[in-house]
């Protein structure tokens, strides 16, 4: 379970997307992944701010989820986060964040279950936090 907290989210979603064959369980369950990694960075922000936006760019299908959260340090490999068990989460061994521990899964989870569908998956340092963005083809641009 998550921690609770005070997140503000805004919604930029564009109306009259086209429809992708991505099947619900793997979208659902890879969104999870990139909405629980940023509610965690977000703990300890002072302000906790949570943005998704969406949008039809030529062929692709942009979503882009940015958090306010503890963000990336610059020089890290964050491609190699996408590798199983691998993290850039910083280790504690706290027992008061013994729910937290980050065995390196979710990221390398939501590129497995979204590579069959061509989607690109990247993230980066907003300046106030951190972006992942999904870069999902377009229905119109498949052969």
């Amino acid at each position: 379970d998550l921690p609770e907290h005070q997140i503000g989210v805004e919604l930029r979603l564009a109306k009259n997307l086209p429809l992708v064959k991505i099947l619900g369980r793997h979208i659902i369950h890879a969104l999870v992944h990139i909405m629980r990694n940023a509610v965690m960075a977000m703990k300890d922000s002072p302000q906790k701010q949570l943005t998704i936006e969406s949008r039809l760019e030529s062929t692709t299908i942009r979503l882009v989820v940015s958090d306010t959260g503890c963000g990336i340090d610059s020089g890290k490999d964050v491609e190699g986060w996408f590798d199983l068990f691998s993290s850039g989460w910083q280790k504690t061994d706290s027992p008061q964040h013994v729910e937290e521990r980050h065995l390196g899964f979710g990221l390398y989870a939501v590129k497995r279950l979204l590579d069959p569908y061509g989607v690109d998956v990247t993230m980066s340092s907003s300046g106030t936090g951190t972006t992942v963005t999904l870069n999902i083809p377009s229905p119109s641009s498949e052969p």
